[in-house]
């Protein structure tokens, strides 16, 4: 029985050693993942009572700010610069998952239907120094 590998997390997860890690292969590699909210949860908890300690502590935080407004200033639009795009990235995804995607593969099943399967293709796998397990991993998946 031939054993796939899987990028599918749901089917790897019953193989994780560790909260951030997936194991990708036969060859037992560990791949690294985001951290679940529950892992994610307390940090951000930690982190808002050490904020609120640090401002109890110095007493009078607005005044310091207040001379930096410009520096301030700049680094607010630079976040909202950086956030405006991962909006609008988003939101091209989305539209390409749910609109775009779906009629192009429902015109490439109309166009099988009509015509027949593509009688060749071809595919460009670039792998020039990759690790093997990633190249074996691109081949295979190709050839499924």
């Amino acid at each position: 029985m031939k054993s796939e590998m899987t990028t599918n997390l749901l089917r790897a997860g019953t193989k994780w050693s560790f909260p951030s890690e997936v194991i990708f292969s036969d060859a037992e590699i560990p791949l690294r993942r985001g951290a679940g909210w529950r892992h994610q949860l307390p940090a951000v908890v930690v982190l808002l009572i050490g904020g609120a300690a640090l401002a109890a502590l110095v007493g009078e935080a607005v005044t310091p700010l207040a001379h930096r407004m410009e520096i301030l200033l700049v680094l607010g639009c630079i976040g909202c610069w950086r956030w405006g795009w991962f909006v609008l990235q988003s939101a091209r995804a989305v539209v390409y998952r749910y609109f775009a995607y779906p009629r192009l593969r429902r015109e490439a099943e109309r166009a099988v239907a009509e015509r027949g399967p593509v009688p060749e293709v071809t595919i460009l796998a670039v792998t020039y120094k990759e690790k093997p397990w990633i190249t074996r991993a691109v081949f295979e998946s190709v050839v499924r």
